[in-house]
């Protein structure tokens, strides 16, 4: 991973560790510090953080990302979700290229979250703007002892003025559940760039 420019390591503990098959929850923190790379979208230059991760049975997964505004000024604090899956061989300065999965906007009942994130994540995605923008990718394939990487990113630019709309930036939260266990990699969480303060794990039994 010499090329990572950026490349962060954080040793977390999992909770509920057990023989089932286990959901990974983490949430994170977009903003003004944060990496910066061309998502291919709202004019490039999108804040991201990119998190590797595997899973210990080959099958589909689904992967949700959920960011509630908490606003009362009529603005939106919350940030306009975006969703990539790529292949562990993936390099920021690449952009987009080698992309296996993605989803911008999702409007509709989620079922990965709100898990440990109950009464801060509603059940429902309100697409880009609203109470809850999200994303859900509904089903990716992925190999058993595989690593790829999961980044979190926004449709917007990271200075985008917003309105009504989700952010550029803003709190996220994350969930990943399928057929096995998904774990970072390899028992640590690695995390690319900054904007790291809201950063949890967690992991629950089916």
């Amino acid at each position: 991973m010499n090329h990572l420019k950026k490349l962060l390591i954080l040793s977390l503990t999992v909770s509920a560790v057990g023989a089932n098959a286990g959901t990974l929850f983490f949430d994170g923190i977009l903003d003004g510090t944060s990496p910066r790379y061309n998502n291919g979208t709202g004019g490039g230059n999108n804040a991201y953080m990119a998190v590797m991760i595997m899973v210990d049975l080959t099958g589909s997964y689904t992967i949700e990302s959920a960011s509630p505004n908490t606003s009362t000024s009529g603005v939106s604090n919350a940030l306009d979700t975006y969703l990539r899956v790529l292949p562990s061989t993936w390099v920021p300065a690449n952009g987009t290229t080698g992309t296996l999965a993605f989803n911008d906007d999702f409007t509709g009942a989620l079922t990965v979250l709100p898990g440990p994130y109950a009464g801060t994540v509603g059940p429902n995605g309100t697409g880009f703007s609203g109470a809850q923008p999200a994303s859900r990718i509904a089903s990716v394939n992925l190999t058993a002892n595989t690593p790829y990487w999961l980044v979190n990113t926004s449709f917007r630019a990271w200075n985008y003025v917003n309105t009504t709309d989700g952010a550029g930036v803003g709190h996220f939260y994350t969930g990943i559940s399928g057929q096995g266990n998904v774990v970072p990699e390899p028992g640590t969480f690695v995390a690319i760039g900054l904007g790291l303060a809201g950063l949890a794990l967690a992991r629950r039994r089916k």
